[in-house]
């Protein structure tokens, strides 16, 4: 092999090499840039955000901040600020646990078409978080906010999202029961009812609550509601045994039922009577 041929095969050698070492090198600086990171990207207050809104699963729900929340759609819309405040509150620190920078292809992280993308308006700039596909070996989500990066979330906030506009209502309170002393109904309906305890219309301690009807007062609770049931053994053939119930039918009155069929009204002084006298010989 002559002195020519052995300078050539030395220098193809040389190149290929210096390919090699090259392409070494690329790799290297792109494994670089893929890492662990605890970067805090978002640090958000929810004080200071005045627009906010986001698409998921084809929905779009849109607020603004004007002194109060405000739904777009319908700023009549009674909006519960708490679950707006507790949105905004995934990204009051926003820490990560991977880092891919300079990502080049979005679609193999879920980031081309986002699950889901969040705009957080402030007075003087404004954000966007896409959330993407979700890593099954990292147990993480991939997130963009539109710096060129490509992140894994230490917490993922996918689900706070996966809400209904129901789930934005401020609902009116309700108050306790047991504290309530009178009720005003107005509309088709329009007629007051009052606490009373130890009255004197209705002998049942659970009629507590009355409206007036007339120059009287009848319980609010007007179901027929069993007072007594009484099973007869009678000396006869053909009907050897009835039952007989008694039911409240108003302030006054009660519902006798024989044997399931209702029959008369009967006066509630007389079924006072009656229930105490079972009473007195139950407790004899």
């Amino acid at each position: 092999m002559n002195r020519s041929k052995r300078l050539s095969i030395l220098l193809g050698v040389l190149v290929i090499f210096c390919a090699l070492t090259l392409g070494v090198s690329k790799y290297e600086e792109r494994k670089e840039k893929i890492k662990n990171s605890d970067k805090i990207i978002l640090e958000l207050n929810s004080e200071d955000v005045t627009e906010f809104s986001w698409e998921y699963d084809s929905e779009t729900f849109a607020f603004h901040k004007d002194e109060n929340w405000l739904y777009d759609e319908d700023e009549n819309f009674p909006v519960n600020e708490e679950k707006i405040n507790q949105l905004i509150g995934n990204f009051q620190s926003f820490g990560v646990s991977f880092m891919i920078e300079n990502a080049e292809d979005l679609s193999q992280y879920g980031l081309s078409d986002p699950l889901c993308t969040i705009h957080i308006g402030l007075e003087e700039e404004t954000y966007e978080i896409s959330l993407g596909n979700y890593s099954e070996m990292d147990e993480e989500r991939y997130v963009s906010i539109g710096d060129g990066n490509v992140y894994l979330v230490k917490d993922d906030p996918l689900s706070s999202f996966d809400i209904e506009l129901s789930d934005m209502i401020q609902h009116d309170e309700i108050p306790e029961f047991d504290t309530v002393t009178e009720i005003q109904f107005a509309g088709s309906e329009n007629y007051k009812a009052v606490y009373k305890e130890e009255n004197k219309v209705t002998y049942s301690k659970e009629d507590v609550y009355f409206v007036k009807e007339g120059s009287g007062e009848l319980p609010l609770d007007t179901s027929d509601k069993e007072e007594i049931s009484l099973t007869l053994q009678i000396d006869n053939e053909n009907q050897p045994e009835v039952k007989i119930e008694l039911y409240r039918y108003d302030g006054s009155q009660c519902l006798a039922v024989v044997d399931g069929e209702p029959v008369s009204l009967v006066d509630r002084s007389r079924v006072v009577d009656l229930i105490e006298a079972v009473n007195a010989v139950v407790l004899n």
